[in-house]
């Protein structure tokens, strides 16, 4: 008796069927079983990481300047480097020379009161609304 002879007719096609979608999900299961231990085992090592970056790093003395010095100071330079990295990433899109002078934040939509209709507040946020309509 050969293997061949089990899967003749209409009853072989059901039992194929069957090994073939057992086999289909035993490896989608085993899948998902990796990418949950990859997700716990990441969560491990991350944990880790941060309790030695915690247990190696001394405390902070307490500074001498004043918080209000210090925050403006601190505001200044990191708008400096905000300019200096939008006026980088400028240039290289246009591939031109180009100075970035003024960086002004802008809101979200749901920020503006009173604007009237979401997308015409979606359109001013984006510099689309045309000046005559």
């Amino acid at each position: 008796m050969e293997l061949a002879s089990h899967f003749v007719g209409a009853g072989g096609a059901v039992i194929l069927a069957l090994i073939a979608f057992s086999i289909v999900f035993l490896v989608l299961i085993g899948l998902s079983l990796i990418i949950v231990g990859n997700k716990c085992l990441s969560e491990v090592v991350d944990s880790r990481k941060k309790q030695q970056i915690a247990s190696s790093t001394p405390k902070p003395a307490a500074p001498a300047v004043s918080r209000s010095v210090a925050t403006g100071a601190s505001q200044n330079a990191d708008e400096e480097n905000l300019v200096a990295v939008l006026t980088a990433a400028v240039a290289a899109t246009l591939g031109s020379a180009v100075t970035v002078t003024n960086v002004r934040p802008v809101f979200a939509v749901s920020r503006q009161a009173g604007s009237g209709s979401g997308w015409r507040a979606l359109a001013r946020t984006c510099n689309l609304e045309g000046q005559g309509f």
